[in-house]
């Protein structure tokens, strides 16, 4: 469903048309409705939940939000073009969402999550936030990169009751964060918007070189013994479309399922960069694959990634790429 098609069923009053078998509606008040007849009735107790209703973020892929004639801030996400989730609230005029995109070398991280006495990205982050606010400050963001992970376009989110426009906090954060980080943009958002959960797609890339190493790039590659270019690109092939991704991550899973967009492979000399666009990724499944990817194209793995990933098991999949290749370039909504 596009906006386009949003308006004219919000216009025509024809929502429950449009409904997702498992939506679900959370209120203004925190009450929440799930099922298509709940979520129904809650509707039919707002009669003019839509009366004025205005897109704010026009062309959104995933989710569409906007204001009714009340003010009241309505989210709506999208599942093979049907609304699965709606989401309303009463807006706090004296507070503002701010969305950011960032870059940061993730060397000397221990990843983008929080954790208890470990340098992280979003510990560093809060602590500026927190500062700047004088109060404490919740960050939110796109993807959970791990220890040692990059990223030229995670997306963040804030809440603030400051004044500061987006651009100022873009160089008031740019001038007090160390220099493995960077704040690349800043701009309002829709008070519903959640960096993470409103995603679409995200693109993340994989640097593998086959010649001589270089210490200047030694954080930002992996420096793998030669393999058959071509091999690799002919398995990156079964990786497109929908798949149980068992045999291709760590941990237990409870949803394996992930689509991929795009998987493709540039070459540039000796450096081989693999292209992974997806809706969401599993804990180091880009790592495990462009491993097993690799041990395949050097002849080390007579299996091919199709029957690895019907076997859904990682007895043939332990091993991991290093966390120095791979980079978040970007998050679309």
């Amino acid at each position: 469903m596009t906006p386009a098609d949003l308006r004219a069923v919000l216009l025509k009053g024809e929502l429950g048309a449009y409904l997702h078998p498992d939506i679900a509606l959370k209120a203004e008040d925190g009450s929440k409705a799930v099922g298509q007849a709940a979520v129904m009735e809650a509707l039919a107790a707002r009669p003019r939940l839509f009366e004025g209703f205005i897109l704010d973020s026009d062309g959104a892929r995933a989710t569409a939000s906007g204001y009714n004639a009340d003010g009241l801030a309505v989210k709506i996400g999208f599942d093979a073009g049907l609304v699965y989730r709606l989401v309303l609230k009463r807006p706090d005029p004296a507070v503002r969402r701010i969305r950011m995109t960032i870059a940061y070398d993730g060397t000397e991280f221990f990843g983008f999550q929080r954790q208890a006495d470990l340098r992280s990205v979003q510990s560093v982050l809060e602590e500026q936030l927190t500062r700047i606010n004088d109060a404490p400050t919740v960050l939110n963001g796109a993807s959970r990169t791990d220890t040692g992970v990059h990223a030229a376009g995670q997306v963040v989110h804030f809440d603030t009751s400051r004044t500061i426009p987006p651009d100022r906090w873009k160089v008031i954060l740019n001038h007090s964060l160390p220099p493995d980080m960077h704040i690349v943009d800043a701009a309002y958002a829709h008070p519903l918007f959640h960096s993470r959960f409103d995603v679409f797609e995200k693109e993340y890339r994989y640097t593998i070189d086959q010649g001589e190493f270089d210490p200047l790039r030694r954080r930002y590659a992996w420096y793998a013994e030669p393999f058959d270019v071509d091999i690799l690109e002919r398995e990156m092939k079964s990786i497109l479309g929908t798949h149980d991704f068992t045999s291709f991550c760590t941990g237990e899973q409870e949803i394996p399922i992930r689509t991929l967009r795009e998987a493709r492979v540039e070459r540039d000399g000796t450096r081989i960069t693999l292209i992974f666009v997806g809706e969401g990724f599993l804990h180091h499944m880009i790592r495990i694959l462009a491993s097993t990817l690799v041990r395949i194209a050097q002849g080390r793995m007579q299996d091919d990634i199709a029957s690895l990933i019907a076997a859904k098991s990682r007895v043939k999949t332990k091993e991991i790429a290093p966390a120095a290749g791979l980079c978040l370039m970007r998050v679309e909504y």
